[in-house]
């Protein structure tokens, strides 16, 4: 579900401040966790990570909603 949350525009966009948005969407629930899997028949000492992205909050399959750093 998309949460409603304060916007403050980065640094190099304070000339634009006065347009920018408010308010923006967040669309997942991110950053989603990281799991440790050890599946069977794997040697010992094999680590093995799984992303969880379905954990993101978005109920559509497709492209995934990304967390962007600035």
């Amino acid at each position: 579900m998309a949460q409603v949350e304060p916007y403050v525009p980065p640094a190099w966009a304070a000339p634009l401040a006065a347009v920018a948005p408010k308010q923006r969407l967040r669309l997942g629930l991110l950053p989603t966790p990281l799991h440790r899997w050890s599946p069977p028949g794997f040697p010992e000492g094999v680590d093995l990570w799984v992303k969880r992205d379905d954990l993101s909050g978005c109920q559509l399959s497709g492209n995934k909603v990304r967390l962007s750093y600035e």
